[in-house]
């Protein structure tokens, strides 16, 4: 009697179980998760419904990536991924993790911890040599254009500065005997800088190099810098030391006018 007992209640509780389970399929089939807000799509359509509903639990499944992708609940972010605050979903897709469309926006790691050669494309061996970081000179969309910044480059200028690489000396260019173009060029523009020059003016501004003396200046044998600036060749009084009127003698510069106060001072 006690068997045909046991034997009943299992039977009904195999039944039961089965019709609920075919039951939960037919509600399956029917339910459409995009009423969630969490439309499913690529690898989470094959994915079991308890793999996110934990213990049956289906209100307050979370839905974002990292809540599931956290190397625990399902795969998450490995050990050599770039340093990054993005989610899951900024880069990749729902179809697999490889073939990711790269958002560089909250990357926080320097551009060559992945661009090394290996991990992504790297500097090529004809790089300039330089310290700087990928993003001093290049943007996250494309490696050309550049916007060069010449910050922390190790090698002379001319390395590049060829005429091949990149614009160098023109063939009218002042003979400088070796000396590397920042001797006398900024690195913003190619406008001359005079610091660092220690021969005298005249070895260019000769009229040929560089503009010279004009045919009506003051006849004299003194270099520029004597009575001009290097930022223009506006008068500069301060090494003069004959009287004023050597020059301003109505002739070489401005001298008295006509209804001048008769006087023989300076």
């Amino acid at each position: 009697m006690n068997n045909r007992l046991n034997f009943t209640l299992i039977f009904v509780c195999v039944l039961s179980w089965w019709f609920g389970s075919a039951q939960a399929v037919e509600m399956d089939a029917r339910f459409d998760h995009f009423t969630t807000g969490f439309p499913l799509s690529g690898q989470h359509v094959r994915t079991a419904c308890e793999a996110c509903h934990v213990k049956g639990v289906f209100k307050g499944t979370p839905q974002q990536c990292g809540s599931c992708h956290n190397g625990g609940i399902a795969p998450g972010k490995h050990a050599r991924h770039i340093a990054s605050s993005n989610t899951c979903d900024d880069c990749h897709t729902t179809l697999a993790w490889t073939g990711a469309h790269m958002d560089h926006n909250l990357v926080t790691g320097r551009c060559d911890s992945c661009h090394n050669g290996r991990t992504a494309e790297g500097k090529p061996t004809k790089h300039i040599p330089t310290s700087n970081g990928c993003g001093t000179c290049h943007s996250t969309v494309a490696w050309k254009p550049t916007t060069f910044r010449h910050e922390n480059i190790t090698v002379r200028c001319d390395t590049c500065h060829n005429g091949r690489t990149a614009e160098g000396k023109s063939p009218s260019h002042v003979p400088t005997g070796g000396a590397d173009c920042n001797a006398c060029h900024r690195t913003t523009d190619w406008k001359f800088d005079h610091r660092n020059i220690t021969s005298a003016c005249g070895s260019c501004h000769n009229g040929k190099t560089a503009t010279g003396k004009s045919n009506n200046h003051v006849p004299t044998t003194a270099e520029c810098n004597t009575c001009h600036s290097t930022r223009n060749w506006k008068f500069d009084h301060s090494n003069v030391t004959g009287r004023c009127d050597v020059c301003h003698n109505g002739k070489t510069a401005t001298g008295k006018s006509n209804n001048h106060l008769q006087t023989a001072l300076d």
